[in-house]
Protein backbone atom coordinates (compact mmCIF):
# COMPACT_ATOMS: atom_id res chain seq x y z
CA UNK A 1 0.00 0.00 0.00
CA UNK A 2 1.03 3.53 -0.36
CA UNK A 3 0.35 6.73 1.92
CA UNK A 4 0.48 9.86 -0.20
CA UNK A 5 -0.15 13.04 1.55
CA UNK A 6 -0.48 16.80 0.01
CA UNK A 7 1.83 19.61 0.80
CA UNK A 8 0.23 22.83 1.42
CA UNK A 9 -2.56 22.62 4.12
CA UNK A 10 -1.19 18.97 5.10
CA UNK A 11 2.24 19.07 5.86
CA UNK A 12 2.85 22.49 5.69
CA UNK A 13 0.50 24.94 7.73
CA UNK A 14 2.16 28.03 6.95
CA UNK A 15 -0.03 30.69 6.45
CA UNK A 16 0.49 32.55 3.05
CA UNK A 17 3.47 34.59 2.28
CA UNK A 18 1.38 37.31 0.68
CA UNK A 19 -0.11 37.83 4.51
CA UNK A 20 3.10 39.10 5.59
CA UNK A 21 4.01 40.58 2.58
CA UNK A 22 1.32 43.10 2.30
CA UNK A 23 1.95 44.39 6.02
CA UNK A 24 5.77 44.52 5.69
CA UNK A 25 5.55 46.47 1.99
CA UNK A 26 2.04 48.57 2.59
CA UNK A 27 0.37 46.70 -0.23
CA UNK A 28 -3.30 45.97 -0.75
CA UNK A 29 -4.16 41.69 -1.22
CA UNK A 30 -5.73 42.65 -4.28
CA UNK A 31 -2.52 43.28 -5.80
CA UNK A 32 -1.45 39.15 -6.47
CA UNK A 33 -4.87 38.79 -7.59
CA UNK A 34 -3.90 39.15 -11.54
CA UNK A 35 -0.71 36.81 -10.79
CA UNK A 36 -2.39 34.02 -8.85
CA UNK A 37 -5.55 33.25 -11.01
CA UNK A 38 -4.46 33.72 -14.13
CA UNK A 39 -0.67 33.16 -14.66
CA UNK A 40 0.44 31.49 -11.63
CA UNK A 41 -1.73 27.99 -12.72
CA UNK A 42 0.61 27.16 -15.58
CA UNK A 43 3.48 27.40 -13.68
CA UNK A 44 2.14 24.61 -11.75
CA UNK A 45 2.53 22.55 -14.92
CA UNK A 46 5.69 23.59 -15.99
CA UNK A 47 3.90 25.40 -18.73
CA UNK A 48 5.25 28.61 -18.09
CA UNK A 49 8.64 29.80 -16.03
CA UNK A 50 8.02 31.27 -13.00
CA UNK A 51 11.17 33.59 -13.33
CA UNK A 52 10.01 34.58 -16.67
CA UNK A 53 6.65 35.65 -15.80
CA UNK A 54 7.64 37.62 -12.08
CA UNK A 55 9.26 40.78 -13.57
CA UNK A 56 6.58 42.57 -14.78
CA UNK A 57 4.74 42.15 -11.34
CA UNK A 58 7.54 43.37 -8.89
CA UNK A 59 7.24 46.71 -9.28
CA UNK A 60 3.19 46.70 -8.49
CA UNK A 61 4.29 44.88 -5.80
CA UNK A 62 6.95 47.16 -4.28
CA UNK A 63 9.66 44.65 -4.81
CA UNK A 64 13.28 46.47 -5.60
CA UNK A 65 15.47 43.73 -5.74
CA UNK A 66 15.73 40.54 -8.10
CA UNK A 67 13.13 38.29 -8.97
CA UNK A 68 15.32 35.47 -7.53
CA UNK A 69 15.39 37.43 -4.02
CA UNK A 70 11.39 37.44 -4.85
CA UNK A 71 11.21 33.82 -4.97
CA UNK A 72 13.66 33.33 -1.64
CA UNK A 73 11.65 35.90 0.41
CA UNK A 74 8.19 34.21 -0.49
CA UNK A 75 9.53 30.31 -0.08
CA UNK A 76 11.17 31.18 3.30
CA UNK A 77 8.00 32.98 4.53
CA UNK A 78 5.45 30.56 3.62
CA UNK A 79 6.91 26.79 4.98
CA UNK A 80 5.73 25.60 8.20
CA UNK A 81 6.53 22.12 8.42
CA UNK A 82 3.93 20.35 10.72
CA UNK A 83 6.45 18.16 12.80
CA UNK A 84 3.89 15.89 14.68
CA UNK A 85 2.67 15.16 11.26
CA UNK A 86 6.12 14.01 10.22
CA UNK A 87 6.84 12.33 13.15
CA UNK A 88 3.64 10.58 12.26
CA UNK A 89 4.80 9.90 9.55
CA UNK A 90 8.21 8.66 10.02
CA UNK A 91 6.18 5.87 12.32
CA UNK A 92 4.59 4.57 9.60
CA UNK A 93 7.13 4.32 6.82
CA UNK A 94 9.43 2.78 9.07
CA UNK A 95 6.83 -0.43 9.85
CA UNK A 96 7.28 -0.25 5.87
CA UNK A 97 4.57 1.64 4.48
CA UNK A 98 5.33 3.07 1.59
CA UNK A 99 4.92 6.97 1.83
CA UNK A 100 5.08 10.10 -0.70
CA UNK A 101 3.92 13.11 -1.43
CA UNK A 102 1.35 14.18 -3.96
CA UNK A 103 0.61 17.80 -4.04
CA UNK A 104 0.59 21.23 -7.45
CA UNK A 105 3.87 22.37 -7.13
CA UNK A 106 5.89 24.75 -9.28
CA UNK A 107 9.44 23.36 -9.84
CA UNK A 108 11.37 25.94 -7.63
CA UNK A 109 9.24 25.64 -4.87
CA UNK A 110 9.07 21.80 -5.26
CA UNK A 111 12.95 22.15 -4.94
CA UNK A 112 12.65 24.35 -2.14
CA UNK A 113 10.48 22.21 -0.47
CA UNK A 114 12.42 18.92 -0.67
CA UNK A 115 15.54 20.67 0.12
CA UNK A 116 14.24 22.45 3.39
CA UNK A 117 16.03 20.15 6.68
CA UNK A 118 16.12 16.85 4.72
CA UNK A 119 12.55 16.45 3.47
CA UNK A 120 12.96 14.80 0.65
CA UNK A 121 14.38 12.55 2.38
CA UNK A 122 10.80 11.45 4.83
CA UNK A 123 9.67 10.26 1.72
CA UNK A 124 9.65 7.39 -0.85
CA UNK A 125 8.55 8.86 -4.06
CA UNK A 126 7.07 12.25 -5.28
CA UNK A 127 3.97 13.02 -7.55
CA UNK A 128 4.30 16.93 -8.37
CA UNK A 129 1.91 18.57 -11.02
CA UNK A 130 4.44 20.24 -12.69
CA UNK A 131 6.33 16.91 -13.24
CA UNK A 132 3.76 15.40 -14.21
CA UNK A 133 2.19 18.19 -16.10
CA UNK A 134 -1.63 17.92 -14.91
CA UNK A 135 -3.31 19.66 -12.01
CA UNK A 136 -5.15 17.60 -8.88
CA UNK A 137 -8.32 18.44 -10.83
CA UNK A 138 -7.24 16.50 -13.88
CA UNK A 139 -7.97 12.85 -14.05
CA UNK A 140 -4.63 12.32 -15.64
CA UNK A 141 -3.02 13.25 -12.42
CA UNK A 142 -4.20 10.20 -11.23
CA UNK A 143 -4.10 8.01 -13.22
CA UNK A 144 -0.45 8.34 -13.82
CA UNK A 145 -0.11 7.42 -10.08
CA UNK A 146 -2.02 4.32 -10.65
CA UNK A 147 -0.22 3.58 -13.49
CA UNK A 148 2.90 3.91 -11.72
CA UNK A 149 2.35 2.10 -8.95
CA UNK A 150 0.67 -1.56 -8.28
CA UNK A 151 -0.56 -1.24 -4.85
CA UNK A 152 -3.53 0.41 -3.33
CA UNK A 153 -3.15 4.11 -2.82
CA UNK A 154 -4.28 6.32 0.34
CA UNK A 155 -4.52 9.81 0.06
CA UNK A 156 -4.49 12.84 2.29
CA UNK A 157 -5.57 16.21 1.18
CA UNK A 158 -7.09 19.39 2.50
CA UNK A 159 -9.60 20.06 -0.60
CA UNK A 160 -12.60 18.42 -0.64
CA UNK A 161 -13.12 18.61 -5.07
CA UNK A 162 -9.39 17.37 -4.32
CA UNK A 163 -10.61 14.14 -2.62
CA UNK A 164 -13.65 13.72 -4.51
CA UNK A 165 -11.58 13.44 -7.88
CA UNK A 166 -9.02 11.26 -6.11
CA UNK A 167 -11.33 8.74 -5.17
CA UNK A 168 -13.77 8.76 -8.70
CA UNK A 169 -10.24 7.80 -10.02
CA UNK A 170 -9.55 5.06 -7.54
CA UNK A 171 -7.68 6.33 -4.93
CA UNK A 172 -9.01 5.91 -1.03
CA UNK A 173 -8.78 9.55 -0.79
CA UNK A 174 -9.49 11.40 2.71
CA UNK A 175 -10.39 14.93 4.03
CA UNK A 176 -7.60 15.89 6.29
CA UNK A 177 -8.81 17.42 9.59
CA UNK A 178 -5.78 17.31 11.87
CA UNK A 179 -3.44 14.76 13.15
CA UNK A 180 -5.47 12.37 15.41
CA UNK A 181 -8.11 11.99 13.01
CA UNK A 182 -5.73 11.10 10.56
CA UNK A 183 -4.21 8.50 13.03
CA UNK A 184 -7.85 7.01 13.65
CA UNK A 185 -7.89 6.66 9.69
CA UNK A 186 -4.32 5.28 9.74
CA UNK A 187 -5.45 2.68 12.30
CA UNK A 188 -8.55 1.54 10.73
CA UNK A 189 -6.78 1.17 7.33
CA UNK A 190 -4.17 -1.43 8.39
CA UNK A 191 -7.22 -3.43 10.77
CA UNK A 192 -8.48 -4.07 6.98
CA UNK A 193 -5.10 -3.73 4.46
CA UNK A 194 -1.81 -5.82 4.72
CA UNK A 195 0.75 -4.22 3.62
Amino acid sequence: MLFLFDIDGVINISTYFTEKYTEEFGVEMAVFDDFFKNEFPFTLTNETDLLSILPKYLATWKWDKSPEEFLAYWFQNDVKIDKELLLIIRHYRSLGIKIGMASQQEKYRKDFLLSLDGLGEEFDCFYFSCDLGYLKSDRKFYETLLENESSPIFFWDDTPAVVEKANQCGFQAYLYHDNQKLKQQIDDILKHNEF
